[in-house]
């Protein structure tokens, strides 16, 4: 005696069913490492403009230059992650 006849079906439309949740938790991702990656962006950019004194030793000129490769070098680094996950879906 069969309880489940149409548990094949069942596992089909559960299958069909994660690909769209996997494509929208994707989609989410993408939005939120791009979020990530203009948040990095403006904050250095805040830094420059606003904190950043040029008027120092030459070895905290070096730690203020360093600083913000960093953080723009991370910034693009989670927006390269961000494109390249939107290519995936």
């Amino acid at each position: 005696m069969r309880l489940m006849p149409d548990r094949k079906v069942a596992e089909i439309n559960v299958r069909e069913h994660d690909g769209m949740v996997k494509k929208f938790v994707l989609y989410l991702f993408h939005y939120l490492l791009i979020f990530i990656s203009s948040l990095i962006l403006f904050s250095c950019a805040g830094y420059y403009l606003f904190f950043c004194d040029w008027n120092v030793t030459m070895m905290q000129k070096i730690t203020n230059g360093v600083l913000i490769i960093m953080s723009v070098t991370a910034s693009l680094g989670f927006y390269w992650a961000a494109k390249k996950l939107r290519d995936i879906y």
